[in-house]
């Protein structure tokens, strides 16, 4: 899953650098790496009931709606990303910092690790664990922390499994010059998590589509640059003339591509700018990407609607949660779908939950969810016949329960 790929980096080169190792050394990295995995779900745990006990409403993912905590994730994937991709030269002394830092190499680093991918994959892990995460909300303490174990053990099972059966490791490359190259890759990545992440941190700042997308491409762009650059200093080093000239190829596309993404286009520029007059002079709403206009959620007008007998369509969606935008542009991309909500005079309401929300936490908790997506349909008006979609979802799914209104 995207939110667990920047982890992966990390862990794909701990594969590489233990494989050298004893058998015994490299379980114990593996029971490590699940320590910190199992530790973090009780942690969650422990959170969510005291949290509980006190009246607070949480859901899986809450840690991402703290813009502190996403800017913390940045800082983190931006310095990971900046210790695969350089060496550092600065000195002794922060050569022996930087040799401390590597967290692939140590039994503690192992156990952070776990913890970080734990941190990271939430937003990902939820659909696949909603059933699981809605029980908690009615368990007692002690079901609820052996519901969080057993999810943990799952999350570690398959790095604990190649950990306890080492000859799985030979099916890796040997070591070579090519780990240099590898592990400047793999930087990639993370800096790509950083770059959501800005866009997720923007998101909780205010910033508000389109401007928001010009914003992301612009830093997509300027990733693009520096991948171009990469690969045109690994084409100076390589020895086949073949390599040089498709590295060098391929550096020229990825910067045009890049540039071609970042600079806006005079009509986004136009566009933007008249959006942000109207929304300042107006409050209705604009068109989405797809056309559908939609009402953000609340509680008295969700009431209204369905006092006057409508249909609603209930999207409870976050920026950082991945899985909700694969939905949203999967399903409303549809011609289909789109012509069935203007059929059936379908209302359209989002829950944002990017940020801290009481109402859409409380709406979750109603259909029996402690985190998003969250997807619910409710026919001619009756709350009792409200219908919640799966968590992963398709076109032919919606179209299916629409055509039923």
């Amino acid at each position: 899953m995207p939110c667990v790929f920047p982890v992966l980096s990390i862990k794909i080169l701990g594969f590489i650098e233990q494989s050298g190792h004893e058998p015994r050394k490299i379980k114990a990295h593996g029971l490590a790496f699940s320590a910190g995995v199992i530790t973090s779900f009780w942690v969650f745990a422990g959170l969510l009931l005291i949290l509980r006990a006190g009246g607070e409403q949480l859901g899986w993912g809450f840690q991402l709606q703290s813009p502190a905590f996403v800017a913390s994730m940045i800082f983190i994937f931006l310095g990971l990303g900046l210790l695969f991709l350089t060496d550092i030269t600065l000195g002794g002394f922060i050569q022996k910092i930087a040799g401390k830092a590597r967290l692939s190499t140590t039994y503690m680093g192992s156990f952070a690790n776990g913890a970080l991918a734990t941190a990271v994959a939430t937003p990902c892990t939820g659909p696949f664990m909603g059933t699981a995460l809605a029980a908690t909300l009615t368990l007692s303490a002690f079901s609820n922390l052996l519901v969080f174990t057993a999810l943990g053990i799952g999350m570690s099972l398959p790095y604990l499994v190649i950990a306890y059966r080492p000859h799985l490791l030979q099916r890796l490359p040997r070591p070579g010059t090519w780990m240099e190259s590898f592990k400047q890759v793999m930087a990639f990545p993370l800096f790509a998590s950083a770059v959501w992440l800005t866009r997720v941190f923007a998101r909780q700042m205010g910033l508000e589509v389109p401007g928001l997308d010009i914003l992301t491409n612009l830093l997509w762009g300027l990733l693009s640059i520096a991948l171009a650059f990469w690969l045109l200093q690994t084409a100076q080093r390589a020895t086949s003339r073949f390599a040089r000239r498709s590295l060098s190829v391929t550096a020229i596309l990825v910067a045009m591509l890049g540039i071609l993404t970042g600079i806006p286009s005079s009509s986004e520029v136009e566009g933007t700018r008249s959006r942000a007059c109207i929304a300042n002079e107006t409050t209705t709403a604009e068109p989405d990407a797809f056309g559908l206009i939609w009402e953000p959620y609340s509680e008295q007008r969700l009431a209204t609607l369905l006092s006057q007998g409508r249909s609603v369509y209930l999207d409870f969606t976050a920026e950082w949660c991945i899985t909700c935008q694969v939905n949203e542009r999967l399903v409303f991309s549809s011609s289909e779908v789109r012509a069935l909500i203007v059929q059936k005079n379908v209302a359209l309401m989002r829950g944002d939950w990017t940020t801290k929300s009481p109402a859409i936490t409380a709406a979750l908790r109603r259909y029996g969810r402690n985190g998003v997506p969250l997807n619910v349909i409710i026919k001619q008006g009756k709350q009792e016949s409200a219908v919640v979609l799966p968590n992963l979802l398709t076109p032919g799914i919606v179209v299916s329960e629409l055509e039923r209104l």
